[in-house]
């Protein structure tokens, strides 16, 4: 075959080099980061991660409450935490106003000075993880306007 052909990765036929779908199967020759299945794995992972991150913080929460010491931090997670019981739901459903809710760091910068005066080490990481989330909602901001 010469050089502007190419075999199709799904069923092997030679295409055009600069196809973009299939003449024989019909699929289209799309990378894996524009494909729904990729764009799908990326939602749940972020989500996953934000579930999470809201029942650690809920724990967190309620270990602080309990100890004297530490009941200010502990309403203060509690309180953020409640506000952010619905974002896995608001994730999935790719809610178009949801990255804009990620871009201010002012609350997490709030919560991580808190956490670090009064809440110990782990609500600091916990933080940092928070700040994780909020760069893949903010760097995947186009899978929520589809």
């Amino acid at each position: 075959m010469n050089e502007e052909y190419k075999k199709c990765p799904y069923c092997q036929e030679y295409i055009n080099i600069r196809a973009k779908k299939c003449k024989h199967c019909g699929e289209w020759l799309i990378p894996k980061e524009n494909s729904k299945a990729y764009r799908e794995e990326i939602i749940k992972k972020i989500a996953n991660f934000q579930h999470i991150a809201n029942i650690i913080w809920l724990v967190i929460a309620i270990l602080q409450i309990l100890s004297i010491i530490l009941i200010i931090a502990g309403i203060w997670n509690l309180i953020a935490i409640i506000s952010k019981w619905k974002l896995p739901k608001r994730i999935l459903e790719r809610d178009v106003f949801l990255p804009s809710e990620y871009e201010s760091i002012t609350g997490l910068i709030i919560i991580l000075v808190v956490n670090l005066l009064l809440g110990g080490v782990l609500g600091v990481v916990l933080v940092g993880f928070d700040f994780y989330i909020r760069g893949l909602v903010l760097d995947n901001r186009n899978l929520f306007t589809e």
